[in-house]
C-alpha cells in the first residue's frame, strides 16, 4: 500500500549503529482492461450473447483483486437485471455482467468505472421480431376498372416496442 516504510538494520557494539532506511510506496492507479464483450448487436429488451468482461490492473500490470467497479447502464438498458451495479473483481482481477439492451433500437452505451479510470462497452440494438402493422397510404382508393392506383399500398411494421421493421 502507499506510504512510507522504515527499515532499521542494528549490530550490538557497530559504529553507526543503528542505521535507518526509508522507502516510499506511491499509489498505484488500478486499470480497467476489456477482456470480451464489447462492439455487440442485439435485439432490443434482450440481453446481448456475450456477457461483459474486463480485468483489473494495477499500471505495473500486476491483477488488482478485489477492485471495486461499478457498471452505469442508465441509458436504458440494464446491467445483471439493474440500471447499476457495484461488484468487486475475484483473484485474477476479472468482473463479468450480463447487459440487457433498452428499448429503443440504436446505440447504447455502458460505463465501467474503478477508482482511477472509466471504461465503455458499446452495443447496437436491432428491432425484435414484427408485433404490429399500420397502414400509411393507399387504403379507401376509387377507380375505374384497368386503372393504376394513384396511391401506393404502404403499411408500417413494428415491433413489441413500437420500433419500425424495415421490410
Amino acid at each position: 500500500s502507499a506510504g512510507t516504510v522504515i527499515s532499521e538494520a542494528r549490530v550490538g557494539g557497530a559504529i553507526n549503529s543503528p542505521i535507518q532506511f526509508t522507502a516510499t510506496a506511491s499509489e498505484s492507479e488500478i486499470l480497467l482492461q476489456k477482456v470480451s464483450g464489447d462492439v455487440q448487436t442485439g435485439i432490443v429488451g434482450a440481453a446481448l450473447s456475450q456477457q461483459i468482461v474486463l480485468r483489473t490492473v494495477f499500471d505495473n500490470g500486476a491483477i488488482a483483486p478485489s477492485t471495486i467497479v461499478t457498471f452505469d447502464a442508465s441509458n436504458g438498458g440494464l446491467v445483471n437485471g439493474a440500471t447499476a451495479a457495484v461488484l468487486s473483481s475475484d483473484s485474477q482481477g476479472i468482473v463479468s455482467v450480463v447487459w440487457t439492451l433498452g428499448p429503443a433500437t440504436g446505440g447504447y452505451t455502458l460505463l465501467a468505472t474503478s477508482p482511477s479510470e472509466t471504461i465503455s462497452f458499446t452495443a447496437t440494438a436491432l428491432p425484435d421480431v414484427p408485433h404490429s402493422l399500420q397502414k400509411i397510404s393507399g387504403n379507401g382508393q376509387t377507380l375505374n376498372p384497368g386503372t393504376a392506383f394513384t396511391t401506393p399500398f404502404q403499411v408500417k411494421m413494428t415491433d413489441q416496442y413500437g420500433n419500425e421493421i424495415a421490410d
